[in-house]
């Protein structure tokens, strides 16, 4: 698990912030499957492909 280096220094200055258990939340949650997305996304650098699906989730 990766925590960033601010993350680190905030919980280590004050460990009361970590509680266990996590917490619950009213969210949304939008599966799509594009197809051909495996071969489409060879044809794109990152930064390409963002912009991508970012035009796709915007129809």
């Amino acid at each position: 698990m990766y925590l960033s280096p601010a993350l680190v220094e905030q919980l280590a200055s004050d460990p009361e912030q970590l509680k266990l258990g996590g917490e619950m939340k009213d969210i949304s949650i939008m599966f799509c499957d594009v197809r051909g997305f495996t071969s489409i996304s060879e044809l794109y650098d990152p930064e390409g492909l963002t912009q991508l699906i970012n035009k796709f989730l915007t129809l």
